[in-house]
């Protein structure tokens, strides 16, 4: 087994994706925490072409003029797509006029704890950034690519959040958003940490109960997704977070949280833990109500388990500074249930999965292969 102590010695301070960490932390174990304020505010009108510097396309929010006013005649503009109290880079997508022709299709970005559409300036707030440079440098459009923020961004809060409802229903609206706007049956989503799992419920539909309210997503849009591919996810929990870290971080919580289960069915004498336990164990705990839910592990009340997509995929990294070695009670956590391929990247941090990975996602999208 492996230990990961820089994350341990964090125990009670949750890193980005899942947990929060004090900056001075952050640094003394080589995180860049700088901010990179110019992203912060709005400059001019919408911009939606790619902007070029030094010869790189870079890709530049928020929403393009024809997709913002369109939201706002089709009955979206309560869902504040835009976020731009967040700045320019916290949307990006549309069409540059009206009848732009769309050659693939489209693509939804979901993001995960305290992360953004586009790169904020830090290495926990990337955004995809670096997937949709590439999408574009292959032939993409901004009208065939849409990014949208949840969450404010701010890593002091991450341990707050949890898969509410709130935040479930704005994104399935997004989704369809994207699918009426575009007028497709199918779309492509590349999510990433706890983007995959919000977007594995949202694609399942159906009812939620977070902690103050029971809410109905709808019919499952298993069928209109082509590809879904998850990266670096926590599909059944993280092992950090046990029972006295999830009384304590809703991140972590039994409900609607990370939480992995306590112990091991067939060892409860405790001869195995968490991040212990292999296969053979067939530990079977009790786990996050939520993801017991999207896993089809109690269908007696939330359903069974749904394909996301056509095709689906999993990516993730053993030496993941946040999930791990990815053990959790003898499962990978970041392999989505009937996932048709995953690949295991060696020697990658959790946001690194996301941003050095665009060739082989681009694989995955275009070819439905890993």
């Amino acid at each position: 087994m492996k230990f990961y102590a820089p994350l341990f010695l964090a125990s009670l301070f949750v890193a980005a994706q899942c947990f929060y960490v004090p900056e001075e932390w952050l640094k003394k174990h080589g995180y860049n925490v700088k901010k990179n304020t110019s992203s912060r505010h709005l400059h001019g009108k919408n911009r939606i072409n790619p902007k070029k510097s030094g010869g790189d396309v870079i890709p530049v929010g928020p929403f393009s003029d024809d997709f913002t006013q369109w939201l706002e005649t089709a009955g979206y503009a309560d869902y504040n797509f835009p976020s731009l109290h967040l700045g320019i880079n916290a949307s990006y997508g549309g069409k540059e006029f009206k009848d732009q022709e769309l050659k693939h299709n489209p693509v939804i970005f979901i993001h995960g704890n305290s992360d953004g559409a586009l790169d904020d300036g830090t290495e926990f707030s990337s955004g995809f950034s670096a997937t949709i440079k590439y999408f574009l440098s292959k032939g993409y459009t901004s009208a065939e690519l849409y990014a949208v923020t949840w969450g404010d961004r701010k890593l002091d809060k991450s341990f707050t959040r949890i898969h509410s409802c709130a935040t479930l229903k704005r994104l399935r609206k997004f989704v369809e958003a994207v699918m009426e706007y575009t007028n497709v049956e199918q779309v492509d989503i590349i999510a990433h940490s706890m983007g995959v799992t919000l977007a594995r419920q949202i694609i399942k539909g159906g009812a939620v109960l977070d902690l103050t309210e029971i809410c109905e997503l709808g019919r499952t849009i298993k069928y209109n997704v082509k590809t879904f591919l998850g990266i670096a996810a926590a599909n059944y929990g993280l092992c950090m977070c046990d029972i006295d870290t999830a009384t304590k971080l809703p991140v972590c919580g039994v409900r609607v949280g990370f939480f992995p289960g306590s112990s091991c069915k067939k060892h409860e004498d405790s001869s195995v833990s968490c991040a212990s336990a292999t296969k053979q164990d067939k530990c079977e705990p009790s786990y996050s109500h939520i993801l017991m839910g999207i896993n089809g592990d109690i269908p007696e009340f939330f359903g069974s388990m749904v394909r996301e997509g056509e095709n689906i995929f999993s990516f993730w990294s053993e030496e993941d500074e946040i999930v791990g070695s990815n053990s959790v009670w003898g499962r990978k956590t970041s392999f989505i249930p009937l996932s048709n391929g995953f690949k295991v990247f060696p020697n990658m941090k959790h946001h690194q999965l996301k941003t050095d990975t665009v060739a082989e996602q681009y694989k995955a999208i275009v070819e439905c292969t890993v």
